[in-house]
């Protein structure tokens, strides 16, 4: 073995506006980097991202799938 870590969720990833997230649907969002799709430090998070958030979880579920990546 390589030393690889592999990454497995069965969580669906999203790009929407200015922030991207992976969505679970009991545990919520959880806030990726947009270049590697690793998660950023949960150290404050700013309200803007949230809104964003919010606007995404207004959408239908058909709408929201059109930003899954």
């Amino acid at each position: 073995m390589s030393g690889q870590l592999i990454h497995i969720s069965i969580a669906k990833c999203y790009q929407f506006k200015g922030i991207t997230f992976e969505w679970h649907d009991y545990l919520g969002p959880t806030f990726l980097r947009r270049k590697d799709l690793e998660m950023k430090p949960q150290l404050q998070r700013p309200m803007r991202e949230y809104g964003l958030l919010g606007q995404w979880l207004r959408l239908s579920p058909k709408d929201r799938e059109t930003y899954r990546l």
